[in-house]
């Protein structure tokens, strides 16, 4: 027992680790695609398998009614130096969004900070590469270039101001900002309040039901203990792997760790369906953001 709770407290170490590199690398991309075109990126694996059932109703958890889609706010991107952000820096804009009330500029602040918190190991990375053949040299430099340009307008960002992460999540979380619930569940280091953790899980739910790769991770491998029954643990389960998160070696292990019973057929079916309909809207933003 006591080996199986030090297995369950490295995994989720390692999945909330997973779940930032990704967030991080997406925020990063995002800022960059905004700032200078075309900035290369790696292709998201959509992972939607065609033959799933999709265009059925939002799922129904037992004992519930079905779960009606919530309004969310689009994810978006952080200011970039084409648009405001000069030899200032990121300092003086993070201050100005705790003290706003945008849920938007909150989520793009988190997404600085977070940003700067990286990029020196992101940049040595990424020098690894440029005596790999392999590698485009051009993009590899305009990357570089990029990071360099981000490096600097970290310069103004204070240490007091990462411990603001938490409440700039909320912040953005309160505002409905898709992926903010996923990621400030990933920053939790302590037991949440009973109130919290309802309005938390309220999040995380709507966030994975609008295709969220972080709230998905998070309620696959922990919803049980939150309070999801074994069919809503299910759907979020079969929706990571049908959108193939970076996480899903770690989730697949966690699953078998918890050895849960299999579901009676028509719930299995059920699960299954839901689990399309996340992995529908997943492939759907994709296909958007890439057109």
């Amino acid at each position: 027992m006591k080996a199986d709770r030090v297995s369950m407290k490295y995994l989720f170490g390692a999945l909330a680790v997973c779940v930032l590199v990704s967030a991080l690398l997406s925020f990063w991309h995002r800022d960059n695609r905004a700032a200078q075109s075309p900035a290369p990126e790696v292709q998201a694996r959509a992972g939607y398998d065609a033959g799933a059932r999709t265009g059925v109703a939002p799922h129904t958890v037992a004992g519930s009614s079905p779960v009606q889609p919530s309004p969310v706010t689009k994810r978006t991107a952080h200011p970039s130096a084409a648009n405001g952000i000069g030899s200032e820096g990121y300092g003086p804009h993070i201050l100005k969004a705790l003290s706003g009330e945008d849920a938007s500029a909150a989520w793009s602040a988190f997404g600085w900070l977070r940003s700067c918190e990286f990029n020196a190991e992101i940049q040595a990375g990424m020098e690894r590469f440029r005596a790999d053949p392999k590698v485009p040299q051009d993009r590899l430099k305009l990357q570089l270039e990029m990071l360099q340009d981000e490096e600097r307008k970290c310069q103004t960002v204070t240490p007091e101001m990462f411990a603001l992460k938490p409440r700039l999540l909320l912040q953005a979380m309160s505002g409905k900002v898709l992926g903010a619930a996923g990621a400030y569940a990933g920053s939790l280091r302590g037991p949440l309040a009973a109130g919290e953790k309802v309005d938390l899980l309220a999040a995380l739910r709507r966030d994975a039901d609008e295709a969220e790769p972080e709230a998905i991770v998070w309620l696959a491998s922990r919803g049980a203990e939150w309070g999801l029954s074994p069919v809503e643990g299910r759907v979020y389960e079969l929706a990571a792997q049908a959108i193939r998160v970076p996480q899903q070696g770690l989730l697949d292990w966690f699953v078998k760790l918890q050895a849960a019973p299999p579901l009676p057929d028509d719930q299995e079916d059920r699960a299954r369906a839901a689990a399309g309909v996340i992995a529908k809207k997943y492939q759907e933003r994709l296909t958007q953001g890439n057109s």
